[in-house]
């Protein structure tokens, strides 16, 4: 009888991309500039003027005595969230700055999602270009003479600033290049697949060992610990990453989809309140738990010591 464990079988074999299901995805977003260099001059400082400068900011809030322009802030922070759900569902492609790698078959949702969420986006540029003569009077009072007119572009320009894009990238190597360059671009890329293949089932690997470690450290943690309590999310998190994993393994890591499929089924009815409010409850998930652990550590023992991110 075989005794190998799952692990020992994975790491035997050489982590590979499916390219045929393989999509590049690149998502970026642009907005008008919000601070420019001060004048030292006018600042009053012991330091070496040579040595040192000033950031100054340029929006000020329209309808508070805020230094924070909300309307610009909105778009900034709306950016962020949007590019954070584009990482849950993706992988970075290595080597490849903002490349993401899915499936072919979650481009369509993809998709749909960036086209709902450009739209969102146009909603709030327009509050902010509504806005935005209002907000350099805003500035002009606050940055006194540190203001200067040049720095504001007129308010026709303003809302071509921003922009969100997204597009789909073929990765292959070019038929037309010469045949000496062709060899070397295949064998660079070839290289380069492998590398980010075995990155993305270890960092995934990785993802998912983190949650349940961090889900455990909660499950064990004393009621007495505020800043350790059992949340809602310390199951969520867990139960959406597994979600999100079938779009993201392009790996096809049958030993990662086995654990994560065990730590669904274990979890996916877990009451949350039951877990902080009864002991037996909570007892019962720690016993589950470890043996999504064992399972989890068990993945990492060919790869430990390494870091990874799935984040770029």
């Amino acid at each position: 009888m075989n005794t190998e464990t799952t692990a020992q079988i994975s790491d035997m074999e050489v982590a590979q991309i499916d390219r045929s299901q393989a999509v590049a995805l690149t998502v970026s977003f642009s907005r008008i500039g919000d601070k420019r260099e001060g004048n030292m001059d006018e600042v009053s400082t012991s330091a070496d003027k040579d040595m040192t400068k000033i950031v100054k900011k340029l929006f000020a809030s329209a309808s508070s005595d805020s230094a924070k322009c909300a309307e610009f802030d909105a778009i900034r922070k709306f950016d962020s969230v949007t590019y954070i759900e584009v990482q849950r569902q993706t992988v970075p492609l290595l080597g490849r700055r903002n490349v993401r790698l899915l499936k072919a078959d979650a481009v369509q949702s993809i998709d749909q999602y960036l086209t709902t969420r450009s739209r969102e986006r146009q909603g709030l540029v327009t509050a902010f270009v509504k806005v935005y003569p209002a907000i350099i009077l805003a500035a002009q009072a606050k940055l006194g003479q540190q203001y200067s007119a040049s720095d504001y572009k007129d308010v026709e320009q303003v809302e071509g600033k921003f922009c969100m894009t997204w597009d789909y990238l073929a990765l292959g190597v070019p038929d037309n290049l010469p045949d000496a360059v062709r060899a070397v671009v295949a064998e660079k890329a070839e290289k380069q697949w492998m590398e980010a293949a075995s990155d993305i089932r270890d960092g995934l690997r990785q993802g998912m060992a983190d949650l349940v470690d961090h889900l455990v450290s909660r499950l064990n943690a004393k009621d007495t610990d505020k800043k350790a309590r059992f949340h809602d999310s310390n199951i969520g998190n867990v139960l959406e990453f597994i979600d999100a994993l079938e779009k993201r393994d392009m790996t096809n890591d049958v030993a990662l989809k086995a654990v994560a499929d065990k730590a669904r089924a274990l979890i996916i009815d877990a009451s949350p309140k039951d877990i902080r409010d009864r002991a037996d409850s909570r007892k019962d998930m720690i016993g589950k738990m470890a043996e999504v652990k064992a399972a989890t550590d068990s993945l990492l023992a060919p790869v430990k010591g390494r870091k990874f991110r799935l984040a770029d």
